[in-house]
């Protein structure tokens, strides 16, 4: 009886190693830059295979009065994902054993996992509060407050943990991700340097990619590159250089858009009517055609079809070489083209934004928009139609509404072409009903256009001045 008992205490610490070392292993609610950033207890052992671990627990056998078989049966729980029976036993074991330390920081864990951060730091807190000198607790306490984005908190909680264990690399690493959110960058690449044992490039690739993900490309590219010098083989700065500097040319090129779209709203405050009317006329004389097309590249982009934006842009400079904007915008979407071919995420959304620049869709039909007349003003159907293309929009077809007694406009549109919807009604102001509808009438038409008859009184603004 007592080897038995031997055995089931020996199976149970093991199991419970089980659960630590699959949370070590995995943070699924946290995104690649973030991947060392773990919870875990102070035990390291070699884990069971799955196929011993089922057929332990199958075995197990509730006794009342004893905290080590919820404990156990809590942390199976828990490896699975299944928190709230992790919690609901981790509670048994504190009813019957309210010092019960490790049961405390499991259910921190798991009120953690469901995003229930205000009770994972109470459970945190009374185990620190229990035995204060646990560097596992004081590391989860951290990675909690990281969760709710409260990263000078998440400072302190890891640098108690450091303090408590100076040799543990992965709290080193906690710690330098927690200084590089709160901005302090300089302490981040010390820490990140010391978790890599001394690694140089190791501190600048993953300085690297916290700059990126805070979207700061050229400090980005720098390290990338710094890493690149002290590694010259590492794959992943070849990969995070390459991703950083076709984005970098992307927010060049929208900040040049930015600030060519800011002057020119400065000099139509400035100027008179008239003076208003005779710059538009000349800059539409020397330069309109370059002009249109490198704006329709910027939507092109804008909308992901990346491969179309590069005709755009090129065709742009073929007849404005000067336009320096059109050519970091054609070196932004060659880059972005190729992130885009490379990654591996869901197709689908950014085939529906490519349907939508290109005006195909996946059988070769081409798809677009439908204008109708629904106002009975002659031609006008067609003037707004000619305006929207001069825009970039795919008009497919022009019709005649049910009735010419629409008194205002509309916009419908298909559900996955709400985004494209959105960008006529910016070009169209003026109409202010935009909806959802079913499947349109026509398969190639996805968004159809209804013009009233408050549309009228604007007409000469959508008259399209060609040469």
């Amino acid at each position: 009886m007592r080897d038995k008992r031997r055995f089931l205490k020996t199976i149970s610490m093991v199991t419970l190693l089980v659960f630590f070392s699959m949370t070590v292993s995995s943070c699924s609610m946290f995104n690649s830059n973030w991947a060392n950033l773990k919870f875990w207890s102070k035990n390291k052992q070699s884990a069971m295979d799955e196929k011993d671990v089922n057929r332990f627990v199958a075995k197990i056998r509730i006794r009342p009065g004893n905290p080590e078989s919820h404990y156990l049966l809590a942390c199976y729980h828990q490896e699975r994902g299944k928190h709230r029976e992790a919690i609901s036993e981790f509670a048994k074991v504190l009813f019957i054993d309210s010092s019960h330390v490790k049961a405390y920081n499991g259910k921190g864990v798991s009120h953690d996992r469901l995003g229930e951060y205000a009770m994972a730091e109470d459970s945190y807190r009374t185990a620190i509060s229990l035995d204060p000198k646990l560097h596992y607790v004081w590391n989860n306490l951290g990675y909690s407050y990281v969760l709710r984005g409260e990263y000078a908190e998440a400072v302190v909680a890891f640098r108690t943990a450091l303090d408590l264990n100076e040799k543990e690399g992965r709290i080193r690493n906690n710690l330098a991700m927690a200084y590089a959110m709160t901005g302090d960058y300089e302490k981040a690449s010390r820490e990140f340097e010391q978790a890599g044992g001394g690694d140089r490039s190791y501190s600048h690739l993953k300085m690297a990619s916290v700059y990126y993900e805070k979207a700061m490309f050229a400090q980005a590219v720098d390290s990338y590159r710094a890493a690149l010098a002290l590694n010259p083989s590492s794959d992943a700065a070849k990969r995070g250089l390459e991703a950083s500097e076709g984005l970098l040319q992307i927010a060049e090129a929208a900040a040049a858009h930015k600030k060519m779209e800011q002057k020119r709203a400065l000099l139509e405050e400035d100027l008179t009517e008239p003076v208003i009317a005779g710059v538009i006329a000349t800059a539409q004389k020397d330069e309109t055609s370059a002009l249109e097309n490198y704006q329709a590249a910027v939507r092109l982009y804008e909308k992901g079809a990346f491969q179309e934006a590069k005709k755009q842009f090129t065709l742009a400079l073929s007849e404005n070489p000067s336009l320096a904007s059109a050519r970091k915008g054609l070196i932004a979407s060659e880059a972005l083209a190729r992130i885009s071919d490379a990654s591996s995420v869901s197709r689908q959304p950014v085939d529906t934004l490519k349907e939508m620049a290109a005006g195909t869709s996946r059988n070769g039909r081409t798809i677009g928009i439908e204008v109708s007349n629904g106002n009975g003003a002659s031609h006008m159907a067609r003037d707004i139609a000619e305006y929207l293309k001069a825009k970039g929009f795919k008009v497919v077809r022009l019709t005649n509404a049910d009735t010419f007694n629409h008194a205002e406009g509309s916009i419908v549109y298909e559900k996955e072409y709400e985004e494209l919807a959105g960008k006529i009604a910016g070009a169209l102001p003026h109409i202010k009903d935009v909806k959802q509808t079913g499947k349109l009438d026509r398969p190639n038409v996805k968004v159809k256009v209804v013009v009233g008859k408050d549309l009228v009184s604007h007409r000469e603004e959508f008259k399209v001045q060609k040469n």
